[in-house]
């Protein structure tokens, strides 16, 4: 029986003793493991047989030491058909997810050959459709088509995210809208709902479970919240079915009946057409006016006694002197008016003594029956709907408002 050795011997006979293959000058085939086909990748020899010319090297043609078909490329026999490191001559790499194919590369099937690299054009948000057509930022490429990118199973229709099943707009698929007067159900257009749900806007939902109809058509859940029995609940604070935030002030989250979630926000937007127009808690009463002696003197005097501060400040310069006491020394005849601690205007010893009988009497010159600024009109009272909550309105809205304060937690989700 013959026996076939996997190697070839050039000029020298292979000798093979207890499994050992001694040779001088056989070249081994391999392998290249991608097209199946054998190359040999032994280096030519540094010496030529006594007799010969060595060839000059050139990677475009058949070496001495390669059989037909095979190229001598730095030393190693590569087959340029095939090879995808040296495809089609010595050294040319075919690019990432391509083949060499007849000594040219070219990119493996479904892949598009664009600007040397190969693509998908289903699926490249640079590349989509056709080489060169970007997807706007923000898009993603399905089917080389640009689209938005969705979740919460719903599709990309263009610019918008659209639910198949029950979108009148995109029924079953994208771009399939019903006739009007049909809804879309279960990705069928029909005359009306089914299976429990209700027709909702132009839309068959599940009063039960959906977060933007929940109970009732337009009955949205808060961000985060689930709607289950279709009750609205979760997270912690949000107000229970047919309640929702007062917001009378920016913080209140007290939960009330929605009239009286429109009633708060009409008595703010009237709150300035309610108020007693006055001066604050230092309002004179009735025959005074602020002195005015200096920035923020609020104390009551009679008019004439106004007037007087006023000329006495207009003429404080001319009424000093460098002396004793500084550069604020008054001249003789005039003394400082101490209508505060500092005041150095030079005023008249009449003047002072007014101004020190002023200072005394001013707690009994300001108007107490009044809140301050925001002294409401006759007929309207501070709502308190939470501490410094001086919105005037009527006495049943006070009222209101205080048992809505009352019953908040049972209100609220724990």
């Amino acid at each position: 029986m013959k026996t076939h050795l996997p190697f070839t011997c050039q000029f020298v006979i292979c000798i093979l003793v207890l499994g050992v293959v001694f040779s001088a000058g056989c070249i081994l085939p391999q392998n290249t493991g991608t097209t199946g086909k054998t190359v040999y990748d032994t280096p030519a020899p540094a010496t030529q047989p006594q007799g010969t010319t060595a060839a000059p090297s050139s990677p475009n043609s058949v070496s001495a030491n390669c059989r037909s078909g095979l190229t001598d490329c730095s030393g190693f026999c590569r087959d340029l058909s095939v090879d995808i490191g040296n495809c089609g001559a010595c050294g040319v790499t075919c690019p990432a997810n391509s083949a060499c194919k007849d000594g040219r590369c070219i990119c493996k099937e479904g892949l598009s050959d664009c600007n040397g690299l190969c693509m998908d054009l289903n699926s490249n948000a640079k590349n989509c459709g056709v080489c060169g057509s970007a997807c706007p930022s923000g898009q993603v490429c399905t089917k080389g088509q640009c689209g938005v990118s969705c979740t919460g199973g719903k599709t990309g229709c263009g610019a918008v995210c659209a639910d198949l099943v029950s979108d009148p707009k995109n029924c079953g698929a994208c771009g399939i809208a019903c006739p009007s007067g049909q809804v879309c159900n279960g990705g069928q257009c029909s005359v009306s709902c089914i299976n429990n749900l209700k027709y909702c806007n132009g839309q068959c939902r599940d009063l039960s479970a959906d977060t933007a109809n929940c109970g009732a058509c337009g009955i949205t859940c808060p961000a985060g919240v689930t709607c289950s029995g279709g009750i609205c609940g979760g997270a912690s604070g949000t107000c229970k079915p047919g309640f929702v935030y007062r917001q009378a002030g920016p913080s209140d989250n007290v939960c009330v009946p929605p009239a009286s979630h429109t009633q708060a926000l009409s008595d703010n937007a009237a709150d300035a057409s309610r108020k007693q127009l006055g001066y604050g808690p230092d309002t004179c009463k009735s025959g005074y006016i602020w002195r005015g002696a200096y920035t923020g003197d609020h104390v009551c005097v009679v008019p004439a006694i106004q007037a007087q501060a006023q000329s006495d400040n207009a003429a404080a310069a001319s009424r000093w002197v460098s002396g004793a006491y500084g550069a604020h020394t008054c001249i003789s005849g005039y003394v400082w008016r101490d209508a505060r601690s500092g005041d150095d205007v030079c005023v008249t010893p009449a003047v002072r003594t007014q101004t020190a009988s002023d200072n005394a009497a001013a707690s009994s010159r300001v108007e107490t029956a009044t809140y301050g600024a925001d002294t409401c009109l006759s007929g309207y009272i501070w709502r308190n709907a939470f501490t410094g909550d001086h919105v005037c309105v009527t006495s049943d809205v006070y009222t209101q408002t205080q048992q809505d304060n009352s019953l908040a937690s049972s209100r609220t989700w724990p």
